[in-house]
């Protein structure tokens, strides 16, 4: 039976099949995920896309900033949210480090 050898080589095509990127760095709580990822936006520029989702009972402020753009991206993630931060906007580099900082809301 050929399948399962072409699924396999299927996975070799695909950049990253078989590797996962490290996680995130920064201080959040454990009910907080966070995925990212560069996308090609034309001509060989990338734009830095971070995505964070609020497992938590609390309303989230977060801080999303990154190794190419240190400049803090701020967002506030509600209970069952994600929310998509856009690092850097037409990046040369594809490559990023994301960190990600996220407290509980504070009452005004």
């Amino acid at each position: 039976m050929k399948l399962p050898s072409v699924l396999l080589g299927c996975l070799f095509l695909v950049p990253g099949a078989l590797s996962a990127d490290p996680p995130a760095e920064g201080r959040r709580p454990p009910c907080v995920a966070v995925r990212w990822s560069p996308f090609l936006a034309g001509e060989g520029l990338y734009n830095h896309l971070v995505w964070v989702r609020n497992g938590c009972a609390d309303s989230l402020q977060c801080e999303v900033r990154s190794d190419v753009n240190p400049q803090p991206q701020r967002a506030t993630v509600r209970p069952g949210e994600e929310v998509l931060v856009n690092t850097f906007l037409n990046s040369p580099a594809r490559g990023f480090r994301p960190r990600v900082d996220c407290a509980a809301e504070r009452a005004n």
